[in-house]
């Protein structure tokens, strides 16, 4: 569990370092700021400003980053084989809208079986 959590904690340290008004213990009050939502878009724009400068890991592996228009569109890129398209796109989980109960806000999630 230690060895997770001190990558985490790296991240959360990266992202209050770039974004100083996201840290909460000097700047935000708990129930009275929307903490988890500019936390989350913090992230977002400490994940834009990693795909704009071209990270160390990226070029380790020979890989380049996501454009922008690719991350915030969440559509596939384009690969030679396709295979890592296929397999982030298929879902193990179908989701349907159903009738319930005469109630059409009620969501159940059924299992695809492979």
């Amino acid at each position: 569990m230690s060895k997770v959590r001190e990558p985490v904690e790296w991240a959360f340290k990266g992202v209050t370092q770039q974004f100083a008004f996201l840290d909460f213990s000097r700047s935000q009050k708990i129930l009275l700021t929307p903490c988890a939502l500019l936390y989350m878009v913090g992230l977002l724009m400490c994940n834009c400003h990693t795909i704009l400068h071209h990270p160390q890991i990226s070029q380790y592996f020979s890989c380049t980053p996501p454009t922008l228009d690719e991350y915030f569109t969440g559509e596939p890129t384009d690969n030679l084989d396709g295979s890592m398209d296929s397999w982030c796109m298929d879902s193990p989980w179908a989701v349907r809208w159903e009738k319930v109960q005469g109630n059409e806000d009620d969501i159940t999630i059924d299992s695809i079986d492979k």
